[in-house]
């Protein structure tokens, strides 16, 4: 629901099917309408979706270079988020049941692993309507990559970002290890993560990675509607709205004094 919910042609669809039911409607909600339509359809497209998605990921950017250089040369830990299957994993060892964001988040958290900007991985995510947990799998992946199974923990429950956030919160809160930690997944998604694991009071660098913005293009094809601008647009609404949607719950709990550690 959510997904039909967050996608231009729905509300493309929806604009233009007031416009058909009302032919009488009054001017100001004709204007909505074509609004809606516009604003939809050109979401559509890669100039669209590379707006919508650009500021997410310029953030990103900006405060994982502040980061790098606040934590150059110490020790810490990372967490690599999981980013979903693109089938039902078989086993542990399916890695190719992997998401494309799996992946890169993955060979992400490795890479900071091998050249020692890390010391341990955290990777967390649940199993959804899936028997193998993600997290399970990306170890795999991990251990494929060079991570040593001794520096390496599996969160297996979490099958939200919040949910990723007070999971491990609590758990490295109890093996002493809620220092300052590294956070992988990717660059579109580190808004909202950063603020989940922030409100819950955990001390995060964002590691920022999978990098999906493409610049300004003047070319005929950067402004006509393409499937793969819809995937992208849609993935850029849900940020934008689990962002506020987290903002909200953090101030909310904040108010009514909920905990944010145990909070799912």
């Amino acid at each position: 629901m959510s997904h039909l919910l967050l996608s231009p042609l729905t509300w493309a669809l929806l604009g233009l099917f007031v416009l058909a039911l009302l032919p009488c409607a009054s001017v100001r909600t004709r204007q909505l309408s074509w609004l809606v339509v516009a604003i939809a359809v050109t979401a559509t497209t890669p100039f669209g979706a590379n707006l919508l998605l650009q500021p997410l990921e310029a953030w990103a950017r900006d405060a994982a270079s502040k980061c790098d250089k606040a934590l150059a040369g110490a020790n810490v830990s990372a967490i690599a988020l999981s980013g979903g299957f693109d089938r039902e994993a078989l086993d542990p060892a399916d890695i190719a049941a992997l998401s494309h964001s799996s992946y890169a988040r993955g060979v992400h958290a490795a890479a900071l692993y091998r050249s020692g900007a890390v010391e341990h991985l955290y990777v967390s995510g649940g199993a959804k309507d899936h028997e193998t947990p993600e997290a399970a799998v990306m170890a795999t992946l991990l251990q494929h990559l060079g991570v040593s199974r001794n520096h390496l923990t599996v969160e297996p429950t979490a099958q939200t970002t919040w949910a990723n956030a007070t999971a491990l919160s609590a758990l490295m809160r109890s093996q002493n290890a809620a220092r300052p930690a590294r956070l992988v997944t990717s660059a579109m998604h580190m808004p909202r993560a950063t603020l989940a694991f922030r409100t819950v009071g955990m001390n995060v660098c964002p590691a920022p990675t999978d990098w999906q913005h493409n610049p300004l293009s003047l070319t005929p094809g950067y402004f006509i509607p393409q499937r793969s601008s819809v995937a992208k647009a849609e993935r850029a609404f849900h940020e934008w709205v689990g962002l506020a949607a987290y903002w909200v719950r953090g101030q909310w709990a904040r108010q009514t004094g909920e905990s944010l550690i145990t909070a799912e």
